[in-house]
């Protein structure tokens, strides 16, 4: 059997992204607000111990973008200091546009009203500038390795929207950010619903951002009691997702404490990664970084699942000093 085997380039050459998804814990998705630049740090190098080489970053809309045609510059140098991280980690970042969308909750910035995402002109129109705007300011950065334009789009985005409206879209955000000199790898962030495994269209079609995306990012993670599908579920839809010979990449994957041991979730990622590189995955993204202790704050106060699927738990982090030291029988440890 023939398995699509396309991978990510990047300036010329291929690469094979491992990584994680990341919130500081010291903020989770407000971290720009109470942004620590030893906290990042600290995570980074955690991270890099433990052999992962990227991460995929969130640019807050509400925080970046508080009124329509202004950027939060505060947020923005933030941001930069965070890309200066990475390279001084000896790693890349691939950064997301529009989250509006975070852990189970949708989060507006309060000038858009109410406007649809895909078909209001003006709006569109506003999430064009605002990625022009991070482009600009960001892609010559050597840590930045891609783009994406959303966060789980279809779940953000108005139920059902039509194909042609949602294609209209993701052509004008990847104009937008191509014309800003964004030469990075671009993709939607929206999950790669549109599989069949979603069970109902949503507007994202595959074959659509086959034309327009450099590579495809499924989101999945196990549902239900039944070993096979938890274990296989992934790799069939990098499988799926790989049909128009695009590079697949797993955007989003992860367990969370409440839902397995941390010996039976290092299995899962076990088996997660081999499966999905036998069925042709190029790069593995998990969910996410780090436990976060924010049980005050919105959307971690309510979303538990959100704030407990870290590659460390927050124990973890405490009583170890060591990357030797976390993959201990003594420390609660997801690593693989």
């Amino acid at each position: 059997m023939q398995r699509n085997s396309a991978k990510i380039t990047v300036d010329g050459r291929a690469v094979c992204w491992l990584g994680a998804n990341f919130w500081s814990r010291t903020g989770g998705p407000l971290m720009w607000r109470s942004f620590d630049p030893a906290v990042v740090r600290d995570e980074l190098a955690m991270l890099r111990r433990h052999g992962l080489g990227m991460t995929r970053s969130f640019f807050y809309w509400p925080d970046f973008m508080p009124e329509p045609d202004r950027i939060d510059e505060a947020m923005a140098a933030r941001f930069a200091s965070f890309l200066d991280l990475h390279t001084d980690a000896g790693m890349t970042t691939v950064p997301t546009f529009i989250v509006g969308h975070m852990s189970g909750e949708n989060w507006d910035p309060p000038w858009r009203e109410g406007r649809d995402l895909y078909s209001d002109v003006w709006l569109v129109a506003r999430q064009a500038w605002f990625a022009g705007e991070m482009v600009r300011r960001f892609a010559r950065h050597p840590a930045v390795s891609g783009w994406l334009v959303s966060n789980e789009m279809p779940i953000y985005g108005r139920p059902d929207p039509p194909r042609e409206a949602v294609s209209a879209w993701a052509q004008i955000m990847r104009d937008a950010v191509r014309a800003a000199g964004g030469h990075q790898p671009f993709s939607l962030g929206d999950g790669a619903w549109g599989t069949r495994g979603a069970g109902h269209e949503n507007g994202f079609w595959l074959e659509d951002a086959a034309v327009l995306c450099d590579f495809v990012g499924p989101h999945v993670y196990p549902v239900g009691t039944d070993e096979i599908r938890q274990h296989y579920a992934a790799a069939w839809e990098c499988e799926l997702a790989g049909t128009y010979g695009r590079p697949v990449v797993l955007e989003e994957f992860g367990v969370s404490s409440d839902h397995a041991s941390a010996l039976h979730a290092a299995r899962y990622y076990r088996q997660v990664l081999n499966n999905c590189l036998l069925a042709g995955a190029t790069g593995w993204i998990a969910w996410c970084n780090t436990d976060f202790e924010l049980s005050g704050q919105d959307p971690t106060g309510t979303t538990r699942s959100s704030c407990i699927s870290g590659l460390p738990t927050a124990a973890a982090r405490r009583s170890c000093s060591s990357p030797r030291r976390r993959r201990s029988r003594d420390c609660s440890t997801r690593s693989t």
